[in-house]
């Protein structure tokens, strides 16, 4: 037996994403115009991050309904809390008064 010195990959993290998700997401680029819901900036296909409005794990669904547009800053800033959904459904940052709504 030889000694293989490099780690075994994550399967998990190597995961092609199925037909299925590509094809969701490529509806919601085109929903979305190729605009990040949080912050307005262009994105590029390959740049777009889906967003699970309700998480997965608190039972959200991969449906469209329930999938923003985002790019990876806001993505982070949602993940973190500094970029909340304001009742009206627009992203905004936390402390701020939606535009939207007046919030």
């Amino acid at each position: 037996m030889t000694f293989n010195p490099q780690p075994k990959p994550n399967s998990e993290k190597l995961k092609k994403p199925s037909v299925a998700w590509t094809k969701r997401v490529d509806e919601l680029y085109k929903r979305e115009a190729g605009i990040c819901q949080g912050c307005g900036k262009f994105l590029f296909r390959n740049e777009a991050n889906p967003h699970h409005i309700i998480t997965r794990g608190s039972g959200g669904s991969d449906d469209l309904p329930n999938l923003d547009l985002l790019c990876t800053l806001c993505h982070v800033k949602i993940d973190t809390g500094e970029l909340v959904i304001c009742d009206c459904g627009k992203y905004v940052f936390r402390k701020e008064i939606c535009m939207n709504c007046g919030a």
